[in-house]
């Protein structure tokens, strides 16, 4: 069994951002600086589902790995530019 590195800060705080911003934005509308902080947010998040999809990637292996490195990132690219020009 290989050993279970630790999940870096960036990963879940992405995330966990990104989901009080979309409150914030709900409860009491959105700001130009709050929109410009959410697309930074929006991308740093896209990153870490890359970077999950990535790390279940090489526990699966080949040719899972791949399949399971690609959905991720092409839904949350796509999830998030479709959402962008909303």
């Amino acid at each position: 069994m290989m050993p279970v590195a630790a999940i870096p800060w960036w990963a879940w705080v992405c995330p966990t951002l990104a989901i009080a911003i979309v409150l914030v934005m709900w409860l009491g509308g959105a700001g130009s600086v709050l929109a410009a902080i959410a697309g930074v947010v929006l991308i740093a998040t896209v990153f870490a589902a890359v970077f999950h999809a990535e790390v279940i990637a090489h526990r699966v292996g080949e040719p899972f790995g791949t399949l399971v490195g690609a959905v991720p990132g092409l839904v949350g690219i796509g999830g998030g530019v479709i959402s962008g020009l909303i």
